[in-house]
């Protein structure tokens, strides 16, 4: 009799135990509190590919107890690529449920005005998990855009300066067809209508817009610089924007537009050629955008950056008045040195 109420006693213990242990592996918080870094898990990545993610990453406290309950409860099977946070406080069972869920947080992509092709790459593939040499390529590919009905020099004009929510698994493919679908949503039949009175395309419109952009950085003035720009090209005559030749030479870096910069020989090169270059020498804002399409009317055609370095410019519709104002601006590049 006594023999068997140890037995009893034992094998209660050991329910105990083992209730204590399970409870512990399955509920027990196991994550380091200074942890702020995502969980980004890639397609095809097996479950020795995310312990080894969280361990580098130092998220647990106990890897092995997470490893193991995985495994034993067939979790490791079902995780699910993705970024996702995890958080103080969470459990080994919260964290599996999470993974598995497929709950995956979303990517912010903020797309600034002014980019190239190549900023946008370089940004873009580092915050989701496009292949930026496959992107680039994609950008550069007229055969491949012409299906949704643009070129290598027109499609910089999808991209809409804005924020974006993604998902971090998106692949260039489906980042560009968003894009696609986000510029069809941008030009609605307000701004259509705009580019219509214009006798302009919304590519047109951000072809414009793009050299407004590089022109000023004082959006109280684009308004007056696209009025210039449109002013000339319905006059016939060279848009002769300095933003142009900088494109053309590849260094958007040069202080100093000079004589012989004028002569390069490209499609982009406006003191050569008449109306608007081939594509956008950048993307441009909404706000270059709709200076374009609000354009200030005005009978300027000439205008020069100040010699103040105010950011701002002299406008004119006088050959004469346009070099004196130019002459100014050259003295004072003059006295700063700027080559």
């Amino acid at each position: 009799m006594r023999i068997l109420k140890r037995i009893l006693i034992l094998l209660l213990l050991l329910a105990c135990a083992g209730g204590i242990f399970s409870w512990d592996l399955i509920y027990r918080e196991n994550t380091a509190r200074q942890n702020k870094r995502p969980l980004k898990i890639a397609e095809g990545t097996n479950w020795e590919g995310v312990m080894q993610l969280m361990i580098a990453d130092t998220l647990l406290r106990s890897p092995k107890s997470l490893d193991r309950l995985a495994k034993w409860s067939g979790y490791s099977e079902r995780i699910k690529p993705g970024l996702y946070r995890i958080v103080p406080g969470m459990s080994n069972k919260a964290i599996l449920r999470l993974l598995a869920s497929g709950r995956q947080e979303e990517v912010k992509l903020v797309l600034r005005s002014s980019w190239s092709k190549e900023n946008l790459v370089s940004y873009v593939c580092r915050e989701i998990n496009a292949d930026s040499n496959y992107l680039l390529t994609l950008l550069n590919d007229s055969s491949r855009l012409l299906q949704y009905g643009w070129n290598q020099h027109t499609v910089l004009a999808v991209f809409v300066p804005n924020t974006y929510n993604f998902y971090w698994t998106t692949d260039a493919d489906q980042f560009l067809k968003r894009m696609f679908k986000e510029h069809k949503r941008f030009w609605n039949e307000s701004r259509l209508q705009k580019a219509k009175t214009l006798g302009l395309t919304p590519t047109e419109v951000s072809v414009l817009a793009s050299i407004v952009e590089k022109e000023t950085n004082q959006t109280d003035e684009m308004a007056t610089v696209a009025g210039v720009y449109l002013n000339r090209l319905r006059k016939g005559m060279k848009l002769e924007a300095d933003p142009t030749v900088k494109f053309a030479t590849g260094n958007p870096d040069i202080k100093r537009v000079r004589g012989e910069m004028l002569k390069i020989e490209s499609p982009y090169n406006t003191y050569l050629y008449t109306g608007l270059p081939p594509g956008p020498i950048c993307m441009p804002s909404i706000q270059a955008i709709d200076a374009v399409l609000k354009n200030e009317k005005h009978n300027y055609i000439y205008f020069c950056a100040r010699e103040d370095f105010s950011g701002y410019h002299n406008f004119t519709a006088d050959y004469n008045q346009h070099l004196l104002n130019a002459r100014k601006y050259w003295l004072e590049l003059n006295k700063k040195g700027v080559r």
